[in-house]
């Protein structure tokens, strides 16, 4: 028997009310959450909601529920407008470039898997035939891959109807070789965010340098932090990486990426919170508390 819990959060302040739920639906168990807020769903839409357990259906009425205007939706108001956002970053694309002519960044990270996921969805939406055209993925591999990254992405790929384009190299020299064997391609979707290293002064639109290959760069997420990203992850039941679920925040090579220190418990703590935890003693990537150290488990050489 389903059981549905209805659980009230109240405050004038918005912004905190957003920030007490969002700590709050991370530290549930991955389950299906609604959101009950007069601002955000009528009674009837929380009771109208599907119950599916296929995220992609979730998600695809998520979509009738958020414009690129932004309206009300499944979550909270400052990440379904970052989310409308994102939608009508795709709309342009997909205006402005044949769907042949767009390929989209992804190597199994938490932030090109949020992206990779609403594209697929507002794709289907849209009423696009996967078996006519698949979505074209580049997939640069890092020097020494964890073998969960490369199992992952394989598995997207079955799960999203992809066509992997996959390239051992530095990301530059994979691109010329992109611009050989796939001419086609004029644009790409990426998931890089305004904290990551080199993005800050990034446009949503953006050319790439002039050193490298020519291809718009579609910055799919530049506004979205950290806890966004976890929210929307956790929130309608993604699936994602299982490294982050056992003390990783950033990936690279296997060589270059450890558990973040940040992410380290005891055992008493473990004990005495109740917090999520695995064996050997890190905390899950949600539940880091200060976003500035999601890279602390990355080298800086």
């Amino acid at each position: 028997v389903n059981h549905r819990v209805k659980l009230t959060m109240e405050s004038e302040d918005l912004h905190a009310l957003d920030k007490a739920y969002t700590r709050l639906a991370l530290l549930l168990p991955k389950v299906r959450i609604l959101i009950s807020r007069d601002v955000m769903m009528s009674s009837s839409e929380v009771h109208n909601a599907p119950q599916s357990t296929d995220p992609r259906k979730e998600i695809g009425w998520l979509l009738t529920k958020v414009s690129p205007g932004g309206v009300s939706s499944l979550l909270p108001p400052s990440l379904c407008s970052k989310i409308g956002h994102t939608l009508s970053m795709f709309e342009r694309a997909y205006q402005e470039y044949e769907f042949q002519e767009v390929c989209v960044a992804f190597n199994g990270g938490k932030d090109c898997t949020v992206m990779l996921d609403l594209l697929h969805s507002y794709l289907v939406h849209k009423g696009h035939d996967f078996s006519q055209q698949k979505l074209q993925v580049l997939y640069v591999v890092c020097s020494k891959p964890f073998p969960e990254v490369e199992t992952f992405v394989d598995e997207s790929v079955s799960r999203y109807s992809l066509n992997l384009v996959k390239m051992e190299d530095k990301m530059q020299n994979a691109l010329c070789q992109l611009k050989t064997s796939h001419p086609q391609f004029k644009a790409i979707m990426m998931g890089q965010r305004h904290t990551d290293p080199y993005c800050a002064k990034l446009s949503d639109f953006s050319p790439t340098d002039n050193s490298w290959p020519e291809y718009m760069r579609i910055n799919c997420l530049l506004d979205w932090s950290y806890m966004d990203v976890w929210m929307f992850l956790r929130i309608m039941s993604i699936e994602y990486c299982p490294l982050y679920d056992i003390g990783y925040t950033s990936l690279d090579g296997v060589e270059d990426t450890e558990e973040n220190p940040h992410l380290a418990v005891s055992t008493e703590m473990q004990l005495l919170t109740g917090q999520p935890c695995v064996t050997g003693g890190y905390q899950p990537a949600y539940m880091l508390a200060n976003e500035e150290h999601e890279r602390a488990g990355r080298s800086t050489s």
